[in-house]
């Protein structure tokens, strides 16, 4: 994994810029999307990596669902209204709850969605133990500094037999130092992905038991020229200043450094029953 050269604030400080303006940019999702067909939008694709998420989840209604990395809330909006569960999402980033509560308040009365929004480090999660039937990760874990505490705590929340689901940027091949080095960028706060097998370990080494895991790579790989596009678009230009340059500086290195070693994924895991 790559140098820990930023922290959790780093993190939620990068996010408050970038979501005034994530929609405007990278589809309706802050994440990688799946594609089935040509002529899908990045938007579709997105959706679709959430409906395998929720999928995975095996959600029922009154489930209540714990979304580590919430982002914008879209993802834990549209599980919690599919499957009419109790959805949670947890961000750094101030500016991404607002927009989420948001969110939530436009689309439905709280009779109808029952989410809530809230600023809270993974690594210490604000909630007692056992108090969540399930959780998903979106392309949280390898913002994570440090990988261990979150992941832990996520299996302390979680009620016994309850499925954690990661959708994540996983690494397919060895990257040479001197490329990691090259393409590695402060301005932009994230890791260096794990292997599947490296992300297995550590989600195991939390405690947890490993279901099954689904290589997307292929079908993901269409995100890549979805993050790069809008960066010279008209649009870029009536943003913030200072977070146009950190991504055009940050993300084609990063993004090209992912179509030779990165991968993509979902991992499903359990909290063992009796634990």
């Amino acid at each position: 994994m790559g140098d820990k050269n930023y922290t959790a604030g780093d993190v939620g400080a990068y996010y408050d810029q970038l979501a005034a303006e994530d929609v405007r940019l990278f589809g309706q999702s802050i994440h990688h999307g799946i594609w089935e067909a040509d002529s899908d939008s990045f938007t579709m694709a997105q959706d679709r990596l959430t409906d395998m998420v929720g999928e995975k989840l095996n959600l029922r209604p009154g489930s209540r669902l714990l979304d580590v990395g919430c982002g914008n809330g879209r993802p834990a909006i549209r599980l919690a209204t599919g499957a009419n569960c109790k959805v949670t999402g947890v961000t750094v980033s101030r500016r991404e709850v607002e927009l989420a509560t948001r969110s939530a308040a436009k689309i439905s009365t709280p009779d109808e969605l029952d989410a809530n929004f809230m600023f809270a480090d993974a690594s210490r999660l604000p909630f007692a133990g056992g108090v969540f039937d399930a959780a998903l990760a979106i392309e949280s874990v390898i913002h994570f500094p440090d990988k261990i505490e979150p992941l832990r705590e996520v299996y302390r929340v979680l009620r016994p037999g309850g499925l954690f689901v990661v959708a994540d940027i996983t690494r397919i091949e060895h990257i040479p130092a001197s490329v990691e080095k090259e393409a590695s960028d402060p301005a932009l706060p994230i890791d260096i992905p794990e292997t599947a097998e490296g992300l297995c370990t550590a989600i195991e080494g939390a405690g947890f038991s490993v279901l099954e895991v689904v290589d997307l790579s292929d079908k993901a790989r269409r995100s890549y020229d979805e993050f790069l596009a809008p960066l010279s678009r008209p649009e870029a230009e009536g943003m913030d200043p200072e977070l146009v340059e950190r991504m055009r500086k940050g993300i084609p290195k990063y993004v090209a450094l992912a179509r030779q070693y990165f991968g993509y994924g979902i991992i499903v895991a359990r909290k063992p029953e009796g634990n």
